[in-house]
C-alpha cells in the first residue's frame, strides 16, 4: 500500500509541474530528488510497481 501512495504522490507532483508548463528536464530533476540516499528512496527503487510507473513516464532511475 505504501508503494501505491508513493506512486500517487509522484503522479500528483508531475501533474502539478505540467500545469505550470514545466519542461521535462524540470520534472526529471524533481524525480531525481526522489532517489537521494535515504531509506525511503531505497524502498521506492526496489519497488517494481513504482519503477514501472517511472519507466512508463519515459524515464527510470538507472541514471539517478
Amino acid at each position: 500500500m505504501e508503494a501505491v501512495c508513493a506512486i500517487r504522490a509522484l503522479e500528483d507532483r508531475i501533474a502539478a509541474f505540467r500545469e505550470c508548463n514545466a519542461q521535462d528536464t524540470e520534472i526529471e530533476k524533481m524525480i531525481c530528488m526522489q532517489f537521494m540516499d535515504y531509506p525511503s528512496a531505497d524502498y521506492l527503487k526496489n519497488n517494481t510497481e513504482f519503477m514501472a510507473v517511472l519507466t512508463d513516464l519515459g524515464g527510470g532511475a538507472d541514471h539517478y
